[in-house]
């Protein structure tokens, strides 16, 4: 099951990172989507994130 939160990013290079400090305008709002990846024992333990 995918989990989406709406959040505020600065880009960074090649990649995000979610921030609360930053002026809004340095900041894209999107989503961020955590996709289970790895499950050991019946549980996640690492997940893909993907914004957009």
């Amino acid at each position: 099951m995918v989990v989406s939160q709406e959040c505020q990013v600065k880009a960074v290079e090649r990649s995000y990172f979610f921030s609360s400090n930053e002026k809004l305008s340095k900041l894209k709002p999107t989503y961020a989507h955590l996709t289970p990846m790895v499950e050991r024992d019946g549980q996640t333990v690492a997940y893909v994130c993907v914004f957009g």
